[in-house]
């Protein structure tokens, strides 16, 4: 049985040009004209809502049996985004091939079927689809037997191929069983140099094999040796520039990887250097403008808001703030929960660094005012604390005293009861009930007390309260 709701978010996922094209491909199949007005009202809906539906073709014919009507149109829908996306991805090119295999095998069009098959066993190869080689391979055992030929050499190579086939799959298995393990390697010192015994047979198993002696030293300490290793996979990976086309996702996290390595040791200009190489691989790779080019862009940003936000490189930074909220607004319905709390953090910590605590404000609010649920509740949290620090720097002390006891809700909610959070709202409650005379005392007794220069601490990655009282005091 189909849950509720799931047509509707279909729908909601289709950026405008899915949209365009559905509604191209149902005319051309001259579709019931009520499928694609129930497609435009549904579209048109802030939630699912079956009611409204009824409501609104109350009368008409066809919706006597909604669940039917909504059946039909997502399976509409599919097909469509099938015939838009069939070149898109070497998995969809090769379905494609074999669909075109079985009909010329079929209509015992044999010389076509043959040639056909040879692109497809090809084109697997290349790209390692290793499933679907087999299948191919499948097909030209197929069609030897049809010709009745005796032709041993040839079911011979076929058998040879499949062999090689059927060992870079249980490579690649054996790989991901040990990935699935690799925490339970990190006190094995044989570890490395049992994964290095054998040559890899396929660019999958080698890259498996990189990841895990990557995370193997990374947990033991060994940054040097990690960076080794990923530096290694990038290296690998960029010889084969037609497999990041086909799969930009595994070249784009190894470069994260590197990146987070180098935050670590504070390499600012190589870091820089990087970023900079993500920022070219959706034109070198030809990405399109699709959802995992959007969520690319957003931890681009993400990367360079931190890396200008630890260097103090506050122009910088205000400049890439006008080219974060341009992309907001265009891609706002394709940006993810997690996505849109750390950049606007980040936008907001770099308005507050600058002094522009009104565009700071503005920022935070977009994390405070929304409802994420466990999305990051920690960014959440500091949204909160951010939020007192910048009433308080806008003079809006009455506002300040609902926003503490506002924060102290949320953290209750939230089970965050750190001593560390605790202080701080005292800070910001004692500030708010006090006289501007003794502001002064009570941001001394903060830097003179141990303990809560211990507290701010805590805090300082995601937001440097000492130092912000500090900058007070003087």
């Amino acid at each position: 049985m189909a849950k509720k709701g799931n047509l509707f978010f279909l729908i909601k996922s289709l950026s405008k040009a899915e949209k365009r094209y559905f509604k191209v491909f149902a005319n051309a199949g001259r579709s019931d004209a009520n499928y694609i007005r129930l497609f435009d009202f549904i579209d048109s809906q802030d939630a699912a809502d079956d009611t409204a539906i009824r409501n609104h073709f109350k009368g008409e014919a066809f919706i006597r049996q909604l669940h039917v009507a909504k059946i039909y149109l997502t399976d509409m829908l599919m097909k469509a985004l099938r015939n838009y996306y069939s070149d898109d991805t070497v998995d969809a090119m090769l379905l494609d091939m074999l669909k075109d295999i079985g009909i010329l095998f079929r209509k015992e069009l044999y010389d076509l079927c043959e040639t056909r098959i040879d692109k497809a066993v090809a084109l697997a190869a290349r790209y390692e689809k290793n499933a679907l080689h087999l299948e191919a391979l499948a097909w030209k055992r197929k069609l030897l037997k049809a010709r009745r030929t005796n032709n041993n050499a040839g079911s011979g190579d076929i058998l040879r191929q499949e062999e090689i086939v059927l060992r870079k799959l249980d490579e690649i298995r054996a790989s991901w069983h040990d990935m699935e393990h690799i925490f339970e390697k990190a006190n094995d010192s044989s570890f490395p140099r049992k994964l290095k015994k054998n040559k890899p047979l396929s660019l999958q198993a080698a890259s498996l094999r990189h990841h895990m002696l990557y995370i193997y030293f990374f947990m033991n300490g060994r940054t040097d040796r990690a960076a080794e290793e990923i530096t290694e996979l990038i290296d690998l990976m960029e010889r084969q520039a037609h497999r990041i086309e086909d799969d930009p996702a595994s070249y784009v996290t190894a470069l994260s990887n590197k990146i987070s390595i180098l935050f670590n040791g504070r390499h600012w200009k190589d870091i820089e250097e990087l970023v900079g190489a993500m920022r070219e691989v959706p034109s070198r790779y030809r990405l399109g403008d699709n959802r995992f080019t959007v969520r690319l862009w957003l931890r681009i940003f993400n990367l360079e808001l931190e890396l200008y936000r630890d260097t103090r490189q506050i122009g910088k930074g205000l400049q890439l703030t006008n080219e974060v909220e341009e992309f907001f607004q265009a891609h706002r319905h394709a940006i993810p929960q997690d996505y849109h709390i750390m950049i606007s953090y980040q936008v907001a910590s770099m308005y507050f660094m600058d002094g522009n605590f009104s565009k700071s404000l503005k920022w935070v609010n977009s994390i405070i005012n929304e409802n994420f649920e466990e999305t990051r509740v920690d960014l959440q949290c500091y949204a909160r604390f951010l939020n007192l620090i910048l009433h308080f720097e806008l003079d809006n002390i009455l506002v300040l005293r609902y926003a503490v006891d506002s924060c102290r809700r949320f953290m209750k909610k939230k089970r965050n009861n750190s001593e560390a959070a605790q202080k701080l709202l005292w800070l910001f409650s004692r500030l708010s009930l006090s006289d501007p005379g003794d502001y002064k005392d009570i941001f001394r007794k903060w830097t003179e007390d141990r303990e809560l220069l211990r507290f701010g601490e805590e805090f300082k990655d995601y937001l440097d309260v000492n130092e912000w009282v500090n900058g007070r005091i003087r």
